[in-house]
């Protein structure tokens, strides 16, 4: 995906971590637009030197990548 960008919808602490949802922006190959929502769930876990991620799950809406198949 060319000229790929995120648009920051909205972040959220939740217990042990955080949820991320945003929207993926790029170009397909064959010149389509790409738009398409995802969501990061992370899991942090102190530690001496601060809170750090320890796992991180992302989510993205499998409808958007058509233009991604369109491109081939």
């Amino acid at each position: 995906i060319g000229n790929l960008d995120r648009a920051q919808a909205d972040i959220e602490a939740i217990e042990g971590g955080f949820l991320q949802q945003h929207v993926l922006h790029g170009t397909a190959p064959g010149g389509a637009a790409v738009e398409m929502p995802a969501c990061i769930v992370a899991t942090a876990a102190a530690t001496s030197s601060g809170p750090r991620i320890t796992r991180i799950d992302e989510y993205l809406d499998p409808a958007a990548t058509a233009a991604l198949a369109g491109s081939r």
